[in-house]
């Protein structure tokens, strides 16, 4: 017997799969860039995380 959870879903092809690791890989990036800013922020003497400029890479993904 199955239980229904409340979940749903669906089949997705390799490109929307690739697609959403290139996603999740960019968003790793921009939590670990705010947690760190966020830390530094409330000390002395350790350098900010710049922002990303266009054409820059996160983990081999073009943003």
């Amino acid at each position: 017997m199955r239980k229904n959870i409340g979940y749903r879903s669906i089949a997705i092809g390799v490109e929307e799969m690739e697609q959403l690791a290139d996603d999740i890989a960019v968003l790793r990036d921009d939590l670990f860039r705010v947690g760190w800013n966020a830390t530094v922020a409330k000390q002395t003497g350790a350098d900010l995380i710049q922002p990303r400029q266009p054409g820059d890479t996160v983990n081999g993904v073009n943003v």
